[in-house]
């Protein structure tokens, strides 16, 4: 034995194979190295290696220092270590790894950018460990590990846990004190179990300088009530389990890639932050509570080959920002909602201004489970690189603001469907829901609907083949049957073929109303006809109302082709052409050198960027309706000081392209205004009984709003 009361230098030679040794393997191991309270034994290394090596015990009672020799250098120490009570550790530079196990009493301490290294044990550390440093938990792969810490922890560096997994186990118990766990927890390895929760103290308090959680292997507990008011980022990895207990984490990236991630609290990713999810092994988001992905959040999911991303449990997701799910090129590459044996209390909300994106580029059964899909934002099957079908199992619920848009292959509804708001398909493109539905919301496109032969799609909503503005024809496997309270809107652009249709394979049973409506640039002449409705394999039937925005007057009859002939001629359009000034009032900007008046239709189309001022000078306008055209332009329109615009009955549509904005003028709606662009009402009077709708941005100034309509903001408002 030496005991050791004076300083003892070790300064290793500069090269490597520069040992001090207590007892060698080929003797008892019974040497021993008593540091001695007041004795300092310093490690003064320049290079890293395994400076002190045997078979012996090394007793502090003092100090054992890790000291800079020119460069930060790791010293690994093999020898059991007993830190004995007033024993101190100072790791001042570089690494200090202990290989062995021991008993641990005494207190360590380490210095910014010093290293801390438990590599062997089993080791309970009851002596507190601190310090401006980083600490590492490891052990090597055959070996047993197993640390408790029972006394205070308290670092502002890092905290590490590398426990491989190779022949046995490691766990890491924190069963006393964290006043400061640091600014990063990570943790590698594999049979890792690292508990949090038997914490005496510092729940509050002494996580809340983490700005990083990342576990790529093992599993970790946190305590209920811990509070990570600092973290920034998240990640979870492996095959364990990342558990929260009940807290509440916000962070700018979530990553789970594998492995599990659960708790009762909220987990919530932050605007403009990305959430990645998804990888070689499943991974799974359960407990209960929600997860949040605000807006502006990109959330990318990619499950392997043969693997999941799964929601479970009672958890819910709301998301407000973007999810792509890309399901890998191979097969059984899944998303779920809820597996069958978890209950199927899972639910997703695709909130108002959302996306969740389906981007397969083969068919299969791509969305699963048992729970339930909330779309008040747009669910969207997109193209990626080939043309695919995709199956959904949960249940999906399309609310008033919700949009399906089927731009590519296939999207089938497998579950339940409830459709209160819009189903789009593209040209091509198919929405199938075997059984049949009802339509309460608007189906619209150039595509197909696939309730499958001898199903019915009832209608009590509204159907427009084409979509908004624009001739199509919409096709129907199936039977049609247009309710009483149901509409179908048709676009009209000639009377030879473009205008719109719709082809059944079935019957076709109309009741309800058929809106008929003249595009800008063509008005409807008396006799002309159109055959709107064909049942391909079956008849149509019924006597539906006639109703028409543009003037028009119609009647059908016949079956299997349905016509509708006009009896009464659209209202006159002219056409802005903005030839001599940018005045609504300037007979010389309109088709005749007319300015259109209450009975007749203001057409705005054309390329370019333009803006229309209605002004005082001219006096007040009044017109049927303003029709834009399909050009592409941006035709802004403006309303000047004291001017004054009557929209009627047929009402108006600005495009997203396009800005409406009142300066000081009186825009009265009589019937329907919608917005989808920018809506500036900065000042002046919005009046009348039409209802208005701002889809896109409402900038509010010092204005009036009068009348008896509604005005409906769906998109974002500006108070100014």
């Amino acid at each position: 034995a030496w005991d050791n009361y004076g300083t003892v230098t070790f300064t290793p030679n500069a090269g490597t194979l520069s040992f001090f040794q207590i007892d060698d393997t080929a003797g008892d191991g019974t040497s021993a190295v008593n540091n001695k309270s007041g004795g300092i034994f310093n490690i003064n290394a320049s290079f890293s290696d395994t400076h002190i090596i045997g078979v012996g015990t090394f007793n502090n009672a003092g100090e054992l220092r890790k000291s800079l020799n020119t460069s930060a250098a790791t010293t690994g120490f093999v020898p059991d270590f007993n830190n004995q009570t007033g024993g101190t550790v100072n790791v001042n530079s570089g690494t200090l790894r202990f290989d062995a196990g021991g008993t641990d009493a005494g207190n360590y301490a380490l210095l910014n950018s010093a290293t801390l290294q438990f590599n062997g044990g089993p080791r309970t550390i009851s002596g507190n460990i601190g310090g401006t440093g980083n600490v590492t938990f490891s052990k090597p792969q055959t070996a047993t590990a197993i640390y408790t810490l029972t006394g205070d922890y308290n670092v502002s560096g890092t905290t590490t846990v590398a426990l491989d997994d190779l022949g046995a186990a490691g766990n890491l118990l924190f069963n006393g004190a964290v006043t400061n766990l640091g600014s990063s927890y990570t943790q590698s390895g594999g049979i890792t179990n690292v508990l949090f929760t038997g914490i005496t103290a510092g729940a509050t308090t002494g996580f809340q300088n983490l700005t990083s959680i990342n576990v790529s292997a093992g599993s970790v507990s946190f305590a209920n009530g811990t509070s990570f008011s600092g973290l920034t980022s998240l990640s979870q990895a492996g095959s364990g389990t990342l558990d929260l207990g009940n807290n509440s984490v916000s962070v700018a990236a979530l990553n789970l890639t594998s492995g599990t991630l659960t708790g009762s609290g909220g987990v919530t990713v932050t605007t403009g932050g990305s959430f990645n999810w998804g990888g070689s092994i499943n991974a799974f988001l359960t407990g209960s509570g929600t997860l949040t992905t605000q807006s502006g959040v990109t959330t990318t999911m990619t499950p392997g080959f043969a693997r999941t991303t799964s929601l479970r449990g009672s958890r819910t997701w709301d998301n407000y920002g973007t999810v792509t799910f890309t399901p890998n090129a191979g097969t059984l590459s899944y998303f779920e909602i809820d597996d069958t044996l978890s209950g199927g209390t899972a639910v997703f909300n695709n909130k108002s201004g959302a996306v969740f994106n389906i981007n397969a580029s083969f068919n299969d059964t791509h969305t699963i489970g048992v729970g339930t899909f909330n779309n008040a934002g747009e669910l969207r099957k997109s193209f990626n690189g080939a043309t695919a079908n995709s199956n959904f199992l949960p249940a999906i619920n399309n609310q008033s603001s919700g949009v399906i848009n089927v731009e590519s292959g296939m999207l089938v509804a497998s579950g339940s469907l409830t459709q209160a708001g819009a189903i789009k398909v593209a040209a091509t493109t198919t929405f199938q829901k075997a059984g049949g539905f009802t339509n309460s919301g608007t189906l619209e496109g150039a595509g197909t609907f696939d309730v499958g032969a001898g199903n019915t799609l009832t209608n009590n909503g509204t159907i427009r083949p084409g979509g908004a503005g624009a001739v199509g024809t919409l096709s129907i496997t199936g039977l049609l049957a247009n309710g009483a309270g149901g509409t179908l809107e048709i676009e009209l652009l000639d009377n030879s073929s473009q205008y719109d249709k719709i082809i059944a394979t079935g019957n076709v049973t109309l009741g309800g109303t058929i809106k008929a409506n003249d595009l800008a640039g063509y008005q409807t002449a008396s006799s002309d006809t159109y055959s709107i409705i064909t049942s391909s394999a079956g008849a149509v039937s019924g006597t539906p109302a006639f109703i028409s925005d543009t003037g028009g007057t119609y009647s059908g009859t016949g079956s299997p082709t349905f016509i509708m002939t006009a009896t009464g001629a659209g209202a006159a359009q002219y056409i802005w052409s903005g030839s001599n000034s940018n005045y609504w009032d300037d007979a010389l900007n309109w088709t005749g050198s007319h300015i259109p008046i209450s009975t007749e239709l203001a057409v705005i189309d054309g390329a370019g960027i333009k803006t229309i001022e209605v002004r005082s000078t001219g006096g007040a306008q009044s017109v049927r309706g303003v029709l834009y055209g399909t050009t592409g332009g941006t035709d802004n329109l403006l309303l000047s000081s004291s001017s004054g615009l009557e929209i009627g009955s047929s009402g108006m549509t600005v495009p997203a392209s396009s800005t409406l904005t009142i300066n000081g003028g009186t825009l009265t709606a009589t019937g329907p205004v919608t917005t989808n662009g920018t809506f500036n009402l900065n000042s002046g009077t919005l009046n009348g009984a039409g209802n208005v709708v701002v889809n896109g941005i409402l900038s509010l100034g010092s204005a009036t709003l009068s009348g008896s309509g509604t005005l409906s903001t769906l998109g974002t408002t500006t108070l100014a």
